[in-house]
Order: structure tokens, then sequence, then C-alpha cells
């Protein structure tokens, strides 16, 4: 990422902004890229778990971490737990981050971590596409939608 810390940060607390830097952690980008991007962002990841449209990319950056920095992310939202239970986007980012485990015990917290990947992994192997790839698929409503369109466009 060619934005300096600052300049990522700004781009982070846009709406449209926060939106382009999830598209590049949840796509094809290198984990090393992603990596370098979310480590601009670490020391904000609380602040921006509050922000509805920045949570978001806050959940991208954790689910596209290894396991070190998906843990100075947990360490990080649980250092701001109290203020992200009060605001509905950041519940939600400790609930899906496992805060909750990391709070308990950090190693509850890690078996979990890597539970969760191995099925993931497990899934991958299984259904030949990631995990992100069927979370980004086209929901089956929305399927619909558009072929019930291109009929009435086709009649």
């Amino acid at each position: 990422c060619a934005l300096d810390a600052a300049s990522t940060l700004r781009v982070a607390r846009d709406p449209g902004g926060s939106r382009v830097l999830e598209a590049f952690v949840r796509g094809e980008a290198p984990a090393k890229l992603k990596a370098k991007l979310v480590k601009k962002l670490q020391g904000e990841m609380g602040p921006l778990a509050a922000i509805g449209h920045a949570s978001h990319l806050v959940e991208a950056s954790y689910a596209a971490a290894d396991m070190q920095l998906k843990e100075a992310i947990a360490a990080e939202l649980h250092s701001h737990r109290q203020e992200l239970e009060k605001s509905r986007p950041g519940s939600m980012v400790l609930r899906r981050c496992g805060i909750g485990a990391f709070h308990e015990s950090t190693e509850k917290w890690r078996q979990q971590q890597t539970s969760k990947q191995k099925t993931m992994d497990d899934f991958s192997r299984e259904f030949g596409e990631t995990h992100e790839d069927a979370r980004n698929s086209t929901p089956p409503v929305e399927r619909k939608r558009k072929r019930k369109q291109a009929a009435e466009v086709n009649e």
C-alpha cells in the first residue's frame, strides 16, 4: 500500500474509503501486501471498530491476518472492549472476532482460531472455494432477481 499510516487511517475513516480498503483486504492481493496495510491500522483498530462503516474493514483485516497479527488485533480490540460493547458495530466486531474467548483465556482463543482455520481449510479442500469466496458469492435471492430481470428484458 503506497499510502503512509496517517493517510491510510484517513481513508479508513471515510465511508467510501473504508469499503475500498475492505475490498483490497478481502480480495486477491498477496497476503504480504494485506498484512502491510493492516499493520498501518494497528493502534486504531478499536476506534475504527466502533464506526459503522469502518467496522467492516476491521473484520476483514482480522479475517485476512495471520495468527500473530490476529492476536495483535484481538489484544487491541480487547483493550477497547468496554467502549466497543456500547456500540452496535463495536459489539458485533467483538463477537465476530471472538474477543469474549480472548478475554477469558488467550490460550482458549488461540485454540478456537486454530479450529476455525482448520474448518475453513477443510471446506476449501472439499468444495474448491475459500470461505471468503463463499461469503462473497451472490446470494440465491439476488441471483433469482437478476434472472427475472434478464427474462423481462428479453421478452
